[in-house]
């Protein structure tokens, strides 16, 4: 993450992160700026701050950041008047209204889950697992996974089984 951070400064593109921290603790990656204090004991620090902060507040350096401000507002207008795609291979449009509800939408979403997939499923195809707001035990007993009674080591040695022929 260093070497990554250390191109993005480098190269002059992204964003780079001053400070990185990891809390394994809660798997985050906090994102700070840490800066000098004012109070440093060190004199090469304080002689480092007191020329940045001459050199944020000179003509120059405001002129330039204002000019990158302006450039890069310009880019962002231009990309946005862009189309988002230049090909469209399948002419697929929006049309306007297209997500307005009609009265079959309303209609369908008043029927029950099963009764839509009824509705929608070609002559001859229904589903694997029938699809009502609750199941009765017939149909659980018949989908559940069976206990087949085999140990850790007969699992660990089918799944190497089944590695071993999937790397060839």
């Amino acid at each position: 993450m260093l070497v990554q951070n250390s191109l993005k400064f480098l190269l002059n593109f992204g964003t780079v992160t001053m400070y990185l921290g990891y809390s394994a603790l809660t798997d985050f990656f906090p994102t700070m700026t840490v800066g000098c204090t004012v109070d440093c004991d060190n004199d090469a620090c304080r002689a480092a701050q007191s020329k940045h902060r001459a050199k944020i507040k000179s003509p120059e350096y405001l002129d330039k950041k204002r000019v990158e401000k302006e450039l890069a507002a310009v880019a962002l207008l231009e990309e946005l008047a862009m189309p988002l795609h230049n090909a469209n291979e399948w002419n697929i449009e929006v049309a306007s209204g297209a997500f307005d509800e009609s009265a079959d939408a309303v209609e369908a979403k008043r029927t029950s889950p099963s009764q839509q997939a009824n509705q929608t499923l070609g002559e001859g195809i229904q589903f694997s697992m029938p699809k009502a707001e609750k199941l009765d035990d017939a149909t659980v007993q018949t989908y559940k996974v069976q206990d087949t009674g085999a140990g850790l080591e007969d699992l660990m040695s089918q799944l190497q089984g089944l590695n071993a022929r999937g790397a060839k």
